[in-house]
């Protein structure tokens, strides 16, 4: 389902539920995480006894019901398991996107649940929040703070997988919202080229700025096909064909920022 935004408090939303992404290692001590802790502990105090009972995984979801200490509002709070671990190294994405898939998943699944038993419901709508026949869930930019996500691609997997609920992003300030419709842009040129490149009509290429280190597999000043890979780039990599035709990874810094050319032998024009 398509994500509305709006500039704003989170826990000044209508909808009932709110949620937010945590860590696999029973700790919310930052971001938004550390805000629920302090805010809705009940929260945080559920989170906190699965993890000791039973451990917590990427994609697991934990469902709380309490009220917010500050504003008496009864809410439904989603813990959802979108990282394994946590840190403050800019240089590491400690987001699991496909742990965001799952946790997405499995609201669908409660969402499904609560509607087949609704004698036995814990999730209750007001018309107020519900978009149309939907219930709406309020969230932040979800893993795109300190795990360093793209949100581009966080939001593509929020709406490929969200069908029973409105997901509602709510965003600080006006520069956050922009810097994140910036990001849905530019992964949604990124996966036109990917998807283009596949069809075998349109390529993305880099050039070698050096070759330090590798003189056998590269030429300086030499064009590369661009091999469309997510995982090498979170790591600082670009994945090219290189002087033996065979694929591998290498520093991105060695290289120009891509650019695209049509593929002429498949006719496009």
């Amino acid at each position: 389902m398509k994500i509305k935004y709006v500039v704003g408090d989170m826990f000044e939303a209508p909808s009932l539920i709110l949620m937010h992404g945590c860590n696999a290692q029973g700790v919310m001590g930052s971001g938004v995480a550390a805000t629920i802790r302090v805010r809705v502990p009940f929260a945080y105090n559920d989170y906190k006894a699965h993890y000791d009972k039973h451990g917590l995984h990427t994609g697991d979801i934990v469902v709380a019901y309490g009220k917010d200490t500050i504003s008496g509002v009864e809410r439904v709070v989603v813990n959802a398991i979108t990282q394994e671990f946590y840190g403050r190294d800019p240089n590491v994405v400690y987001v699991d996107y496909e742990g965001i898939r799952a946790a997405v998943a499995a609201i669908n699944y409660e969402l499904a649940e609560s509607d087949e038993a609704e004698e036995e419901a814990q999730w209750v709508f007001t018309a107020e929040q519900c978009d149309g026949e939907y219930p709406t869930i309020a969230l932040p930019l979800i893993g795109a703070g300190l795990a360093n996500g793209d949100w581009g691609k966080i939001a593509s997997i929020i709406e490929e997988e969200s069908y029973a609920f409105q997901p509602v992003v709510y965003c600080r300030t006006q520069a956050d919202l922009d810097s994140a419709k910036k990001a849905v842009g530019a992964f949604a040129l990124s996966e036109l080229a990917r998807v283009s490149q596949e069809a075998g009509m349109y390529d993305q290429v880099v050039t070698c700025l050096a070759n330090d280190g590798y003189v056998t597999s590269l030429t300086v000043g030499k064009d590369y096909d661009l091999l469309p890979d997510m995982k090498m780039e979170s790591y600082g990599l670009v994945k090219i064909r290189d002087d033996s035709g065979e694929e591998y990874a290498f520093p991105k810094k060695l290289f120009t920022k891509p650019v695209g050319r049509y593929n002429r032998d498949n006719g496009v024009k």
